[in-house]
């Protein structure tokens, strides 16, 4: 099962079925990405609307392997660090073996392609001056901000786009979700 007994999700076990099985992966993905979306894009649409926000933010590491870019136009930051440091800092986080955190990495797309999209690329390597990493990321975001086409106005209509998806889809959503997540879990993967 993956389920611990408390009725939680058994977060590990699952991770090392995804990690290591491709078509796993893809299943769960197929069931998690349309919520965590939908999720995603009210949220932001709260920071613009009603909240007045001129810049937000969205810390996504699968942004481009799912083209949510699309919608954080004008600008995608990327925060990049090598594969070894990425590697160690998956270890020391999660407490890893070097395998695992290798695997997780290779699962997404490799740091290189992501630099070559992105319009700023903060370097977060072993070894940066973490107050020189603190000053460009305010340099970026104060440039961002900065830019004419920033702001509520320019963005409600690409977010009221997703928004409107997202309401038409609402239930069918949450039916996905209740249904083929937990479906999957239990018939795909042997829980």
């Amino acid at each position: 099962s993956f389920l611990l007994s408390d009725g939680s999700l058994d977060r590990e076990k699952l991770a090392s079925l995804v990690f290591s099985d491709a078509s796993a992966r893809k299943r769960l993905n197929g069931a998690t990405h349309l919520p965590i979306l939908v999720r995603m894009a009210a949220e932001i649409l709260w920071l613009w609307v009603w909240e007045r926000r001129s810049v937000v933010v969205v810390d996504m590491p699968l942004l481009y392997e799912i083209g949510f870019q699309r919608f954080t136009s004008p600008y995608t930051v990327v925060v990049a660090c090598g594969v070894e440091t990425q590697v160690a800092r998956l270890q020391r986080r999660d407490g890893l073996t070097r395998a695992a955190a290798r695997a997780r990495v290779e699962a997404q797309m490799g740091i290189g392609e992501k630099v070559a999209m992105a319009d700023y690329v903060l370097d977060n390597d072993e070894g940066v001056d973490m107050a020189g990493l603190e000053r460009a990321v305010w340099d970026v975001f104060g440039a961002i901000a900065r830019d004419s086409r920033v702001g509520a106005g320019w963005w409600v209509v690409g977010a009221l786009g997703v928004l409107g998806a997202a309401g038409a889809v609402a239930a069918w959503t949450t039916w996905r979700v209740l249904t083929v997540a937990r479906g999957w879990l239990f018939r795909c993967c042997g829980g």
